[in-house]
């Protein structure tokens, strides 16, 4: 899939997914981790990119 994002939206996308990455993985509760845990899964049905995963998609990106 191909898509083309302007500069707004490309700052936008980088900075949801750091703060994915943030939340995730460092500073949430468990109340909210659930939560970023089902949409980051599409409700159980795929596995969460890890953090590792999600640097490697931030670089591909920029």
């Amino acid at each position: 899939m191909d898509i083309t994002l302007d500069p707004r939206e490309h700052a936008s996308v980088i900075a949801g997914l750091r703060a994915l990455q943030h939340l995730m993985f460092d500073q949430a509760c468990d109340e909210q981790k659930a939560c970023i845990m089902e949409l980051a899964s599409n409700g159980g049905t795929v596995m969460p990119l890890s953090a590792r995963q999600i640097d490697s998609l931030c670089a591909r990106i920029n």
